[in-house]
């Protein structure tokens, strides 16, 4: 016995339409994701600030006096320093101010960034007694714009 089906004509044509539609929406989804890939991100400004404010710009030159100063002097007048380094003659205070300036192309795909970073320091050396030996301290820069 044998069952005879009944064709409906234009079946042929339809199911070459929907082919086309699945391939054509496979297309238009796979551009998309590659879309977002290359475009998701953008530009970006990149501005950072570490350590302590520079004080020391601020204090009169006649502040800090070698061989008269002590530890107690200069931390009433800046604070506590970044890092306290016990030295073979005494200790050192260290200020550091740190800051960073720049711009850069983030994308999922590639990413590029310049950055400028400048550092000022104050520096101060005491003896054994914590009298001041010695001082160095950055000149005001420029503002990073």
């Amino acid at each position: 016995m044998s069952i005879k089906r009944s064709v409906t004509p234009g079946t042929s044509v339809n199911r070459e339409k929907r082919r086309a539609m699945v391939i054509s929406a496979r297309a238009s989804v796979l551009l998309l994701v590659i879309a977002i890939g290359v475009f998701a991100g953008g530009c970006a400004r990149i501005h950072t600030e570490k350590g302590l404010d520079p004080t020391w710009y601020g204090v009169d030159a006649d502040t800090f006096r070698v061989g008269v100063s002590k530890q107690a002097d200069v931390l009433d007048a800046l604070g506590p320093p970044s890092q306290i380094i016990a030295g073979s003659g005494g200790d050192i205070f260290y200020y550091l101010y740190e800051e960073a300036l720049g711009t850069g192309m983030i994308f999922i795909l590639y990413n590029q960034v310049q950055l400028t970073t400048r550092y000022d320091r104050a520096i101060f050396f005491f003896d054994s007694a914590g009298v001041l030996q010695d001082y160095a301290v950055s000149e005001p820069p420029q503002r990073a714009q």
